[in-house]
């Protein structure tokens, strides 16, 4: 990136995102990760089989926009309560909203007016029962003008009700199924775009360029604390 702020759109979030058992907002598909304690148990990998709004003409093996309607709801119901600190609605969309704290958003998203321009691209995951997503999405911060773009990854998969939901836990297979899209051509030119899209709007907007400064020197001065 031609600009010296190389994990703007980490930071950009106000926080993280939980992605199945990866936590992680992308700038680059293998930076930024961390897994949680809680574990759940690893199936054998499965060809998965089409869903109703998924095609049965259409290839699962590479990332693909709203390839599975219902889970794009899911996603955008939960970045939308996640920016607003609904824990009502949250608890609608994740598997165990135990997990998420309520004080711990308000201080992620304090500087958050709404999440807007949202798009899910998405892959089967190796299981059959789920899918991981890549959700663009711009937030409107508050007195800037500009969007920020930015990139967030979840895990979407049905629970024990059948229904799709955004999954906290950990399970090793599901690990290296991140990794490796992560890694793959469709995943790194997404992030690619997004990460041009972010330097475009810190061009244009001088407020913009401003907020990702502070955050950034206020990021390295918390990272050097530790």
């Amino acid at each position: 990136m031609k600009f010296k702020y190389k994990k703007m759109i980490v930071m950009i979030t106000m926080g993280t995102m939980l992605i199945g058992c990866v936590i992680f907002s992308t700038v680059s598909p293998n930076k930024d990760k961390s897994t949680s304690t809680k574990t759940v148990a690893t199936q054998e990998s499965e060809q998965v089989s089409p869903t109703p709004t998924q095609s049965p003409d259409v290839d699962t093996t590479v990332v693909q926009k709203d390839l599975n309607t219902e889970v794009s709801q899911v996603v955008q119901n939960y970045l939308i309560a996640s920016v607003a600190c609904d824990m009502d609605a949250l608890e609608d969309t994740v598997n165990d909203i135990s997990m998420i704290s309520e004080e711990e958003l308000k201080l992620k998203y304090e500087f958050v007016e709404s999440v807007n321009n949202i798009e899910c691209y998405m892959i089967p995951g190796p299981n059959g029962d789920g899918y991981l997503v890549y959700a663009y999405r711009e937030l409107k911060l508050k007195d800037i003008e500009t969007l920020a773009p930015g990139l967030s990854r979840v895990y979407v998969k049905t629970g024990d009700n059948g229904e799709y939901r955004v999954f906290f836990g950990a399970d090793t297979g599901l690990e290296d199924f991140i990794n490796t899209t992560d890694q793959s051509a469709e995943v790194t030119e997404l992030v690619n775009k997004v990460n041009t899209k972010m330097e475009e709007a810190v061009s244009s907007d001088k407020d913009l360029k401003t907020f990702i400064e502070k955050i950034t020197v206020s990021d390295k001065a918390n990272t050097k604390a530790k």
